[in-house]
C-alpha cells in the first residue's frame, strides 16, 4: 500500500515537471518571457500560447515590447486585431502599436472598432503617445482640421503637465482640452485641481475667459481671481463691456493687469463704472500709473503729503495692503509722519508682508513704532517658525527682532495672556543674556511654565533670594530642573553651593537633603581627589582646614583647579603651594612675600608705599563697579571672565602664564555691570622711563675708542614708579556703555596712581574712549617685572614674555597723560 502511494506520487510529480516543461517551450515558440508563468501562472500562460499559435501572430509578438506583451496577457482577444494589422501591413505600423498597447493596459482595445484602430494607427499626424487617449475619447467623435489639431496640442499638454488621469474627467469637461484657451497659459495655475475643470463648464465663465484673454494673452489666473469669476461670470462680463469702453486700446490691457493684479474683481468694476464718466483723459492715465495710484483712486483715499513715485517696492506694497485692509489709522499715520515712513528700508520689518499679513495689526502702530522701525530689520527666517501667536504687538516684535532663536522659542512657550507680561519676562531674559544657545525642547518647556507663574526677578526675589551671590545662568539651571532641585534649595547659602548642587546632579538620588550631601561633599567630590593625590595634601592637613576644604570644594574651586592643572606636569609644585596657601586663609602672605615686591620690579618701594599697593580699592558709578582683584581663584578665572581668551585655565594656549599673575606687582582689575563682570584688564605695579633705554648692569672690559661718543652719556635714565593698566577684555557691552564703564576703571585706577605716587601709564588699546581724549600716544619704556614662575603674558607688549625678557624694559606706544592730567595727579 506503501509502495502504490509512493508509485502515484511519483507520477503526479512526473505529470507536473512534463506539464511545466511543456510550458516553458510555449513561452520560448511565442517569443514570450518566463517570468509571465510566476505572475500570471501556467493555465494562462499555455492559454495565450495556444490562441497564439492558432493565429500564427508569433513572428508579431516577437517585436512587441514587454509592456505590448503584458496587455495581451490581459487582453488576447486583441490578437485577432493583431493578426488582421500584420496582414495589412503598413509603415511603422509594429512599433506604434507596440506604443498603443503599452499605453491602453487597465483597458480593452479589443471593444473598439477595429477600423478606428487601424485609423490612429497609420495617421501619423497622432503622436505614438497620444494614439491611445485620442482613440478612447476623441476618435469616436471624427475630428478633421484645425479642430483635431487643437485636440492633439491639448492632449499633448495635458500628458505633459497636468497630474489629473483624463478618466477621471466628465466627457464634457474632457472637451475642454480642444478649446483654444487650453493651450495658453492663462489657466496654467489652476489646471492641476479637479474642481477648476467642471468650473469651467459652468454658465459665462469660458466666454468671460475668452474676453480677458483676447485684450491680454500674457495674463495668469490664480485662485482668488479664478473663484471671483466663477461667482459671479455674467456679472463681471457685463461690467466689463461698460468700462472697457471708456479707455483707449492701447490703455485696455493696463486696465486689465490693474484689475486683476488687485483680485477684486466685481467691487473694482462696480467702482469703475460708477467713477468713470466723471473723470477725465489725465484722471484716466494716473489712474493707471501704478497699482497704488489704481488702488487710492477706486477706494477714495487721499494721502497728499506722500508721492508714490518716491516710494519703494516695498512701502508700496504696505500701503496697498493697508488700503485693501481698511488699515486707516495706518494709512493717516504714514500720511502725517510721511519722513518716517519713506526712511523705511528694504529689510525693515513693517515692510515684511510675513510680518504685516499674519501678525502685526497695522491699525496699533504708533508714531514712535513707526519711527523705531527705521532701524529695525525684519525678523530672520530661522525664526520665523517659532511665532507661534495669532497676533504680536509692535513692541513684541521689536523686542525679539536680531535675537537668538532660543528667545524666539521661548516666547512662545510662555501662557500669559497679557503681552506686557510676557515681555516682562523676556527683557529680564534679554537684559541678563539668561538663555544660552541650546536649550533642549522639554527643559525649554519647563523653564517657560515657571517664568509664565512669575518673572526672573520674581524667582530671584523670593523662592531663591536667600541665595547670596546667585548668577543668572545658575538661576536658569535651578527653575528648568525645579522638581529635582526644589528640595534642597532652602539649605543653599550662596551661588557657588547652588552651582555646585547642578553639576553634582547625579549625587542627589543618594542624599535626601543638601545637608546630607553636605556631610559627604569631601569624600564624592572627584576633583578634590585628584588634587589630593597629585599635589601631595595629606590628611592632617584636610583634617586641620576641614572647613576652608569644604568651602573650596562646595563653591566648584575644586574643578577650576583640577581643569588648570591639566597639562601643567612641572608646575604642580607652585600650584600646591599656592592652594595650601589659599586653604590656610594666608594667600595674601605668599603673593606679597616680603621683599618680592622689590625684587621683582628692581625698585625702591618702600613699606608704605607697599601696604597702599596690597590694600585693593573699589568705585562705583551708577550701573557699574569696579574693583582691584587678588585673590587665588578670581586671578585664575581671567582668562574665561568676562570671556574666554588664550589665558583660559581649562584650555588657554598660554594658560600656564597664570601663575605670573600670583606675582606680588600684578593684580586684576574687574568691572560689573548691574551684577555681571562684563570688563577685566591686568593692573601692574613696575617702573618706566620717558628718556631713553635705561642702561643694564655692565661687565669691565677695555675702552672702545671708536665709540668713545657712547661712554659719554653713560648716565642711567630717570626711571619712575609707574601703574600701567593693560589692554581690556569686554563682554555684552554697547558703545555707549563700554564709555561708562571704562569710565569708572579709569578714574579707579586714576586714584590709585595718585595714592601710590605712581605715573599712570594706560595700553593704546584705550584711546578710542572719550574719557582719554586728552591722553597723548607716545614711546615709553616699561620694565617687565621678574616672575616667579618664569613665563608672563603682556596683553599689550606682543604677547607672553619668556624668561629671557622678564627683568629688562621694553619700549612701546603707550597713553600718556598731558600736563592737565599730570598736575591733577
Amino acid at each position: 500500500m506503501r509502495e502504490g502511494m509512493q508509485g502515484r506520487i511519483r507520477e503526479r510529480v512526473c505529470a507536473c515537471v512534463k506539464q511545466h516543461i511543456q510550458t516553458v517551450s510555449s513561452l520560448e515558440g511565442s517569443f514570450l518571457p518566463y517570468h509571465f508563468v510566476e505572475e500570471y501562472g501556467e493555465d494562462r500562460c499555455r492559454e495565450l500560447c495556444g490562441t497564439i499559435e492558432d493565429y500564427g501572430v508569433a513572428g508579431s509578438i516577437q517585436k512587441l515590447s514587454e509592456e505590448g506583451k503584458r496587455y495581451l496577457m490581459e487582453d488576447p482577444d486583441f490578437l485577432g486585431s493583431l493578426k488582421q494589422i500584420r496582414m495589412e501591413g503598413g509603415k511603422n505600423t509594429y512599433w506604434r502599436m507596440d506604443r498603443l498597447l503599452s499605453r491602453a493596459r487597465g483597458d480593452c482595445l479589443s471593444k473598439l472598432d477595429y477600423g478606428d484602430i487601424r485609423e490612429v494607427l497609420v495617421d501619423e499626424t497622432i503622436s505614438a503617445d497620444l494614439q491611445y487617449p485620442y482613440l478612447n475619447y476623441f476618435m469616436p467623435e471624427h475630428l478633421a482640421g484645425e479642430e483635431k489639431e487643437r485636440v492633439l496640442a491639448g492632449l499633448e499638454k495635458f500628458q505633459r503637465e497636468i497630474r489629473i488621469k483624463l478618466s477621471e474627467l466628465s466627457q464634457k469637461e474632457r472637451k475642454l482640452i480642444g478649446h483654444p484657451l487650453f493651450v495658453t497659459g492663462l489657466l496654467d495655475g489652476l489646471l492641476n485641481q479637479e474642481s477648476t475643470w467642471e468650473m469651467l463648464t459652468w454658465p459665462g465663465v469660458l466666454p468671460l475667459l475668452e474676453k480677458i484673454y483676447s485684450i491680454d494673452p500674457r495674463q495668469r489666473l490664480w485662485d482668488t481671481q479664478f473663484h471671483q469669476i466663477v461667482e459671479a461670470a455674467e456679472e463681471i462680463q457685463a461690467l466689463l463691456e461698460q468700462v472697457l469702453p471708456c479707455f483707449e486700446e492701447e490703455q485696455q490691457v493696463l486696465l486689465i493687469r490693474r484689475w486683476m493684479e488687485n483680485e477684486r474683481l466685481l467691487y473694482d468694476l462696480k467702482c469703475l463704472a460708477r467713477m468713470l464718466p466723471d473723470m477725465g483723459k489725465k484722471e484716466k492715465e494716473e489712474l493707471l500709473g501704478s497699482r497704488a495710484a489704481y488702488v487710492l483712486t477706486l477706494y477714495e483715499i487721499r494721502l497728499d503729503n506722500i508721492h508714490l513715485e518716491e516710494l519703494s517696492t516695498g512701502q508700496t506694497q504696505v500701503l496697498i495692503y493697508a488700503v485693501l485692509s481698511g488699515k486707516k489709522h495706518f494709512l493717516n499715520l504714514i500720511n502725517e509722519h510721511s519722513d518716517a515712513f519713506r526712511k523705511l528700508g528694504y529689510f525693515s520689518l513693517l515692510l515684511d508682508p510675513y510680518v504685516y499679513r499674519r501678525f502685526l495689526n497695522l491699525n496699533t502702530v504708533n508714531e514712535k513704532n513707526l519711527r523705531d522701525a527705521a532701524g529695525l530689520p525684519t525678523i530672520h527666517d530661522r525664526c520665523r517658525q517659532y511665532l507661534k501667536r495669532p497676533s504680536y504687538t509692535f513692541e513684541e516684535l521689536r523686542t525679539l527682532t536680531t535675537r537668538d532663536p532660543v528667545y524666539f522659542r521661548l516666547y512662545g512657550l510662555l501662557t500669559n495672556e497679557r503681552s506686557d507680561d510676557r515681555l516682562r519676562v523676556l527683557k529680564e531674559l534679554l537684559k541678563r543674556e539668561a538663555l544660552p544657545s541650546r536649550m533642549d525642547e522639554e527643559k525649554l518647556e519647563a523653564l517657560a511654565a515657571r517664568l509664565s507663574a512669575k518673572p526672573l526677578s520674581g524667582w530671584m526675589g523670593n523662592e531663591l533670594g536667600h541665595i547670596r551671590e546667585l548668577k543668572t545662568d545658575t538661576a536658569i539651571e535651578l527653575l528648568t530642573d525645579w522638581e529635582l532641585y526644589k528640595s534642597y534649595i532652602p539649605n543653599l547659602v550662596n551661588g557657588r553651593q547652588a552651582a555646585y548642587l547642578i553639576r553634582n546632579q547625579d549625587l542627589l538620588p543618594k542624599y535626601k537633603t543638601f545637608g546630607e550631601l553636605q556631610e559627604h561633599l569631601i569624600e564624592e567630590d572627584l576633583n578634590w581627589a585628584w588634587l589630593r593625590k597629585y599635589l601631595g595634601i595629606t590628611d592632617a592637613f584636610v583634617k586641620q582646614h576641614e572647613r576652608a576644604v569644604y568651602q573650596f570644594v562646595s563653591w566648584g574651586d575644586a574643578q577650576i583647579v583640577y581643569e588648570f592643572c591639566q597639562g601643567m606636569g612641572q608646575k604642580l609644585e607652585e600650584v600646591r603651594r599656592l592652594l595650601t596657601a589659599h586653604l590656610m586663609g594666608e594667600f595674601e602672605k605668599v603673593k606679597y612675600y616680603r621683599g618680592d615686591l622689590e625684587k621683582e620690579i628692581s625698585y625702591p618701594v618702600g613699606q608704605r608705599t607697599e601696604e597702599l599697593w596690597k590694600k585693593n580699592r573699589s568705585r562705583k558709578e551708577g550701573r557699574y563697579r569696579a574693583w582691584e582683584e587678588d585673590r587665588f581663584i578670581p586671578l585664575l578665572q581671567i582668562g574665561e571672565i568676562p570671556r574666554a581668551t588664550c589665558l583660559s585655565y581649562r584650555d588657554g594656549e598660554y594658560k600656564e602664564c597664570l601663575l605670573s599673575c600670583f606675582d606680588a606687582n600684578k593684580k586684576v582689575i574687574y568691572l560689573e555691570e548691574d551684577g555681571k563682570i562684563v570688563f577685566r584688564a591686568m593692573l601692574r605695579l613696575t617702573k618706566g622711563s620717558s628718556d631713553r633705554k635705561p642702561m643694564k648692569k655692565k661687565k669691565v672690559e677695555f675702552a672702545d675708542l671708536t665709540r668713545e661718543e657712547e661712554r659719554e652719556g653713560t648716565a642711567p635714565a630717570k626711571e619712575d614708579l609707574i601703574l600701567f593698566l593693560e589692554r581690556p577684555y569686554i563682554s555684552g557691552l554697547s558703545t555707549s556703555r563700554e564709555e561708562n564703564a571704562v569710565s569708572c576703571v579709569y578714574h579707579l585706577v586714576q586714584e590709585k596712581a595718585g595714592e601710590l605716587g605712581a605715573r599712570l601709564i594706560i595700553s593704546k588699546d584705550y584711546d578710542r574712549y572719550d574719557v582719554f581724549a586728552r591722553y597723548q600716544c607716545k614711546n615709553y619704556y616699561v620694565y617687565i617685572s621678574a616672575s616667579k614662575n618664569g613665563e608672563q603674558y603682556l596683553d599689550s607688549l606682543g604677547g607672553m614674555a619668556a624668561v629671557s625678557s622678564s627683568g629688562s624694559y621694553e619700549s612701546g606706544a603707550f597713553l600718556l597723560p598731558g600736563r592737565a592730567e599730570a598736575d591733577a595727579a
